[in-house]
């Protein structure tokens, strides 16, 4: 290992962290979800390339945000979150991450 190694974290419901070792991300993304359809629970992975205010949200079709998952700065790195769709209809929902000035979205559906 050396000092170009970035460790992503992983905590599963019975509170046991597991650790991956990659390389730091050279670009900003939004992955796709997984699973997609979900119902209720997804998972949203994304990467950043540098430290920057970061925001990930979801918004439905008609574009009023419902919920805010992420809202802090975050250094270089590879993240998780998983979103629970349980209160929500049916539908196709829009994650957008917001990351210093790169701006993407994705469509995710949501199968009761």
């Amino acid at each position: 290992m050396n000092g170009e190694d970035i460790h992503t974290f992983k905590i599963d419901k019975k509170n046991q962290v597991s650790t991956e070792i990659e390389e730091k991300p050279s670009q900003i993304q939004l992955k796709q979800n997984y699973p997609n359809p979900f119902n209720p629970v997804t998972t949203i992975e994304y990467q950043i390339s540098k430290t920057v205010q970061v925001q990930l949200s979801v918004f439905d079709s008609t574009g009023r945000k419902i919920s805010e998952l992420v809202n802090a700065f975050q250094p270089q790195g590879n993240y998780q979150v998983q979103f629970n769709g349980s209160n929500l209809a049916s539908g196709v929902y829009i994650v957008e991450l917001n990351a210093g000035d790169f701006r993407e979205k994705i469509q995710i559906t949501l199968v009761k």
